[in-house]
């Protein structure tokens, strides 16, 4: 009880945000940026100097942040620019290209994620990689959109600074010029004031510091003094809370991506399709970090699958490949291989007899879409506990035995 009303009053959050939370020191600098963006898209440039100059403030930008990774990307850029003009032919190795480059990006980021400090490419490699990545695969299967890659669209594309931390993961066949009619200009200024503004007050604060981390910071600890519904109520709420909050910070700094991008001269690709509207866990995976499952379906899932002829191996390939690109370590482990089954449970379903006859009329299958939708947010919530912070594992299986399995 003591945990609960100190939570509550952690709920009193408007003092805070005007006492705490200040976003002041960084309007001035907002506004700067911005006046400097207005000036440079004004600007009477060619397109191949608005490119150079676009790189150049990338690079610096990535080089100012983290030295090491600007000289890293670089050279990965480099190697990968020069095998796509050496004209090889390595289309039989592309499979094994992949594997080894997936296989790579992961050691990798377990490697430098020890590093001290740690480096600025741990954040953005993961984005950067799949697209180089991309290149290469497209490269070595001779699509027609990848026959001749020029070099200052090349560079401008692999370290195009608003895709840079957080995606999305843009193919560079996507990556093209958009004109911005001068009217529809100002909008777009305001989105970006509007996003910073959701990010940094409803995101961040509301959602992150006054309502996610005080459950997890005074009820966590206690849980297991509560009655088992009370359990279960904070294991699937936090999961969802979490869920929601993770969404929108991504969604949103997508949509800042996008914005940016526009006002650059550059289209930039969705990455959600309203992910919590699924009913499905494989709906949710076409909703959800889109260029991600589809770089993942493209090139891991499609491979193993036609190789193995086995559906299940590459749902389970593809989440592996997901869980530990995102961190290598037994939470995201345990969460690649939770989605991997969900996936597998739900074509067996989706292919029986019952699935069918509650498709047959309907208002069965209304009741089937609503069901799916109910069972698909219980379930990436409780698994989104997995990552949302670190597990003590002891006590986690104590909750599962005692909250989830109703053992002593």
């Amino acid at each position: 009880m003591n945990a609960l009303m100190s939570y509550l009053e952690q709920m009193v959050w408007v003092k805070a945000l005007l006492e705490d939370y200040a976003v002041v020191p960084y309007a001035a600098l907002i506004a700067a940026a911005l006046v400097a963006l207005e000036a440079f898209r004004r600007a009477p440039l060619s397109e191949n100097t608005r490119m150079a100059i676009l790189l150049a403030i990338s690079v610096i930008t990535i080089a100012w942040l983290d030295r090491r990774s600007a000289y890293l990307m670089t050279l990965l850029t480099c190697i990968v620019y020069l095998i796509e003009k050496s004209k090889i032919d390595y289309k039989k190795y592309v499979p094994l290209l992949t594997a080894l480059s997936v296989f790579g990006l992961i050691s990798t980021k377990a490697m430098l994620a020890n590093w001290t400090p740690s480096p600025l490419i741990v954040l953005g490699l993961s984005y950067y990689v799949l697209r180089l990545i991309s290149v290469v695969i497209e490269v070595g299967r001779k699509n027609p959109d990848y026959a001749e890659i020029k070099a200052l669209p090349f560079f401008t594309y692999i370290f195009f600074l608003p895709i840079f931390f957080a995606g999305p993961v843009q193919r560079y066949a996507d990556f093209r010029r958009v004109d911005v009619d001068e009217k529809f200009a100002p909008w777009l200024y305001t989105r970006i004031a509007l996003l910073i503004v959701l990010k940094m007050a409803v995101v961040d604060f509301l959602l992150l510091q006054a309502i996610i981390m005080p459950i997890r910071t005074n009820l966590v600890p206690v849980v297991l003094s509560w009655t088992v519904p009370a359990r279960l109520g904070l294991f699937v709420g936090h999961g969802f809370i979490s869920i929601v909050y993770h969404y929108l910070d991504f969604v949103l700094y997508t949509e800042l991506a996008k914005t940016f991008g526009r006002l650059l001269g550059y289209h930039v690709i969705d990455n959600f399709n309203y992910p919590l509207l699924a009913t499905s866990i494989a709906d949710f995976w076409r909703r959800w970090h889109m260029s991600l499952s589809n770089w993942a379906r493209d090139y891991v899932f499609m491979p193993v699958m036609v190789r193995s002829r086995r559906i299940w191996l590459g749902s389970y390939v593809t989440m592996l490949m997901i869980g530990l690109w995102h961190s290598f370590n037994l939470n995201w482990f345990i969460w690649a291989i939770a989605h991997g089954t969900a996936l597998v449970s739900y074509d067996r379903l989706r292919r029986s007899s019952f699935y069918r006859n509650m498709n047959s009329s309907p208002r069965s299958a209304r009741v089937l879409s609503i069901t799916g939708w109910l069972l698909t947010l219980c379930f990436i919530g409780s698994v989104n506990n997995l990552i949302a912070f670190p597990l003590d594992y002891s006590l986690a299986w104590k909750f599962a035995r005692q909250a989830l399995l109703g053992l002593p």
